[in-house]
């Protein structure tokens, strides 16, 4: 079982955004045992400008 832990920065996490995540993040659990608690932290960020790095 995967506890979900969804966080947006500088973005709303519609439940549109949040089912996404889920539906990727439930890919994984084939690979682990079915007793095992999973939990998933997933921070989603948004940037609003681009920066370049000039030197």
């Amino acid at each position: 079982m995967i506890k979900y832990s969804i966080r947006g920065e500088n973005l709303e996490v519609t439940e549109a955004i949040r089912d996404y995540v889920v539906s990727k993040l439930e890919k994984i659990e084939k690979y682990f045992q079915a007793e095992q608690e999973l939990d998933a932290r997933v921070n989603l960020k948004v940037y609003r400008e681009k920066r370049l790095k000039w030197r």
